[in-house]
């Protein structure tokens, strides 16, 4: 190749890299004004299943507020007794069903409720789909502090806001 089509390369790189530097800080002043004035938003919630009652709830609060409110769909499958080849492949659904609702959300408030006496509870799923929203551009607020867990330093390095439970 030659040196003016490499130039061009490494100019579009830097324009990209510029335009997504752009899209972060603007998804950073989206999340630090008041982000629950009534405007209307689509949020998607992830958390641990065992916490979909309290998922519910928080959903109709936050539908209160002009917002559509997304959650992970439920299952009455007994975990423990199917076999792993069509769990896999129900989990697969499951993911792939939850993170096209992730693409779709402009705001993806984390769940993380207190599981197994760990405060700020964050699992695989949701830690996966924390990093998915981050690569997105879409902004991740979590609803406690992760608390101590493995995952807690990247947790904190990707969300952009943790609002300690006040939804108002």
């Amino acid at each position: 190749m030659t040196e003016v089509h490499w130039r061009s390369i490494a100019h579009q790189l830097t324009m990209k890299l510029k335009y997504q530097h752009i899209k972060r800080q603007e998804k950073v002043d989206f999340v630090t004004r008041d982000w629950f004035k009534k405007v209307w938003r689509v949020d998607t919630l992830c958390g641990s299943m065992s916490s979909l009652p309290a998922m519910k709830s928080l959903r109709n609060q936050l539908e209160a507020h002009a917002a559509c409110v997304l959650l992970p769909k439920e299952s009455d499958i007994d975990w423990a007794s199917t076999n792993t080849s069509k769990l896999t492949v129900l989990k697969k659904g499951f993911i792939d069903g939850h993170l096209a609702k992730i693409q779709s959300s402009d705001l993806v408030l984390i769940a993380n409720y207190t599981k197994n006496e760990i405060k700020g509870y964050i699992g695989p799923n949701t830690l996966m789909e924390i990093a998915f929203a981050y690569a997105l551009n879409k902004p991740v607020v979590l609803l406690f502090d992760p608390g101590s867990q493995s995952c807690r330093l990247e947790v904190l390095s990707i969300a952009d806001r943790i609002i300690e439970g006040n939804i108002r």
